[in-house]
Order: structure tokens, then C-alpha cells, then sequence
């Protein structure tokens, strides 16, 4: 099934911040992000933490939700260049860009890096997909959901396992599923009276953050967590001021918890402590946080004054201070730090 040019945009809502489970790494302070350009194509780049050795990767076609081979070397990504949506992969550096898979979007490496996940219409109609795995060289693309359906963000568990997924079936709600990685077992997590969607798994594999809404009002949104199995559902965040809370990220130590609030970004325990605001002291408006491998910084994308474009910007934990760290006239997306 053909994917309209259109659908970039719920594909980078669905694949974001979706940092591979881990333990804590080592320092390595390499962040791709992607790009319009001046045909409203996004392209791939990549940016040192500290604003030097700007590269890009990619310079033709629309390409989104990036994602880093666990070690580093490469990158695969979304790409429109002909009439479909492909799945392609390049090194770090942009050279030898291949094609893996026609008609599939937002990818997703495995912990290990021997499988690559990713979203397929082409078994199905009426704009509804599946889940699918192959091996980093494109062959063995196998679909490991049987219930076609709508999609709202996945991951990998650390283990490498499972997959846990956020999909809308027949009943009109989305839900939070897992799933084995051959396709068996595939469980409802959630069953609530609320809108379940973009899980993430705890770098541990013991807890699973998500976001909850009414199905009146996505407006509404908070960030919940639960054991892996669905139990202990509980409200993590609790609104401030009636903020829409969403576009969370793990500290790869598992302790820490980034996301979005209104327009500022926080952190919080994964117990549900400590709460604080790390953008307080500034007037940009801010979402999009990703940790970095060694849990000391945070990127994220901002719009400043006077001219509010979206550029990437980092957050050095250790001091607390927040630096631009590109100036650029079409807006950026998607920061991911590499491994």
C-alpha cells in the first residue's frame, strides 16, 4: 500500500526519541538530526554536542525517523525518492546508501543490531499497517502482527525479545500491546477507558512510560508507567498548570525520565520524584529531549526570538546550562544521539 508523501509527519511523531535500550555508555557526543531544505525535503545531518563538524548525510529525497545501529557505524532511515516510502541504510558518514525494503517507514535496531524493525502497509488496505522485522542487510522481512491497524510509536525490549507498540484495532481506542519478536504472544497491556500511545521501554526492561488521554481530549495528555507485564498502572506527571505533557526520553541508567511540558522541558525520578525545570531559565520553547549515552547532556529542538526557527540545542547536566548549537534558516528535527 502507497504511503503518502503526507504521512512523514506521523512518522516522525511515531519514531521519535526512540533511543536504543541500553546500559550506561561510554562518552560520544555525535547527534544527527534531519533538515528541510528549500523543496520542504527533510535531509540528514550530523553535529558534534558542541556545535563543530556539521555534515550532511543525506541530499535528495525526503528522508525521516532516523535510527543508529547500536554501534554506531550506521544509520537507517525513511526515505521518499521515487513513488513509495523506503527503508534505507548509510554509514555514519553518509557514504554506500542502500535500500533495505520498498513501501516501509520509521525503522528501529534492535538492541544486539541483528534485526531491524519497521511499519508496512503492503499486505494491508484502507491506510492500515503491520509490524515488521528483517536482518540489517534487508533479507528475512518477516510481519510479526497478524491485526492490521494504525500505529503510534514502538520499541525494542532491552533484551531484544519483544516489541511493545501502541495500535488502534476495530474498537476505535488505542491500546498498548507487546509482542513477541517471532509474532507469538501478543498482549493487551493497557484496557483502559483512555488512549494509550508511544511506549517506551525502560533501559532495565522492567517498567514501560507511555502517554494517557481522554478520548474527548488529546489535549489532556500525562505520562504514565508500568511494570513491563501492564501491572501498577500509575500517573507519573500530573500537569503543571494543565500542560500537555508528552515527548518523553529514558536516561540510559534508567533513574531519569525527559519530557515536555507545555513548552519546557523537565525531568523527573522514574519513581516520581524530583521533579524540576531544565528550560525555566530561558525563552525558548522547547520539546524533543534525548539523552545522551553517558547521562550529562540533553539535546532537544528550540525556537528562540527573534526569529523562532527551530534549531537543536544542548543541556549540559553538570552545570545546567542550555547552548544553541546550530544557526540555521529552515527548521531542524529529530536529534539522536549516536551510540
Amino acid at each position: 500500500m502507497r504511503i503518502p508523501k503526507s504521512f512523514s509527519f506521523v512518522i516522525i511523531v511515531l519514531i521519535v526519541n526512540l533511543s536504543a535500550c541500553g546500559t550506561y555508555r561510554s562518552d560520544n557526543d555525535k547527534i544527527a538530526f534531519i533538515r528541510s531544505d528549500k523543496n520542504e525535503n527533510y535531509q540528514i545531518y550530523t553535529i558534534d554536542s558542541d556545535g563543530k563538524e556539521p555534515s550532511q548525510l543525506t541530499n535528495t529525497g525526503h528522508n525521516i525517523s532516523l535510527t543508529w545501529s547500536p554501534d554506531g557505524s550506521k544509520i537507517a532511515f525513511s526515505s521518499l525518492r521515487s513513488e513509495d516510502w523506503e527503508i534505507f541504510v548509510m554509514n555514519r558518514n553518509g557514504s554506500n546508501q542502500i535500500n533495505l525494503a520498498n513501501d516501509g517507514v520509521a525503522p528501529l535496531w534492535s538492541p544486539d543490531g541483528s534485526k531491524i524493525a519497521f511499519i508496512s502497509g503492503r499486505d494491508n488496505f484502507d491506510g492500515e499497517f503491520n509490524l515488521y522485522i528483517m536482518n540489517p542487510d534487508g533479507t528475512g522481512q518477516t510481519r510479526i502482527t497478524s491485526s492490521p491497524g494504525k500505529y503510534s510509536g514502538y520499541a525494542w525490549s532491552p533484551d531484544g525479545q519483544k516489541i511493545v507498540f501502541a495500535a488502534i484495532r476495530s474498537k476505535f481506542s488505542w491500546d498498548i500491546y507487546s509482542i513477541n519478536v517471532d509474532g507469538s504472544n501478543e498482549i493487551n497491556l493497557t484496557h483502559s477507558s483512555q488512549d494509550e500511545v508511544e511506549p517506551r521501554w525502560s533501559p532495565k526492561g522492567d517498567k514501560i512510560i507511555f502517554t494517557s488521554y481522554p478520548k474527548s481530549n488529546s489535549f489532556g495528555e500525562l505520562i504514565y508507567i508500568m511494570n513491563a507485564d501492564g501491572s501498577n498502572q500509575k500517573k507519573l506527571t500530573n500537569g503543571n498548570n494543565g500542560e500537555m505533557e508528552n515527548d518523553y526520553s529514558w536516561s540510559f541508567d534508567g533513574s531519569q525520565i525527559a519530557y515536555r511540558s507545555g513548552l519546557d522541558i523537565f525531568m523527573i525520578g522514574a519513581d516520581g520524584k524530583n521533579q524540576r525545570n531544565l528550560t525555566a531559565s530561558s525563552d525558548a520553547q522547547c520539546d524533543l529531549p534525548t539523552w545522551s549515552p553517558n547521562g550529562r547532556k540533553i539535546a532537544l529542538l528550540c525556537s528562540h526570538p527573534p526569529d523562532n526557527r527551530v534549531n537543536i540545542w544542548v543541556i549540559n547536566l553538570d552545570d545546567g546550562s542550555l547552548k544553541r548549537i546550530t544557526n540555521l534558516t529552515t527548521d531542524a528535527g529529530l536529534p539522536i544521539w549516536s551510540p
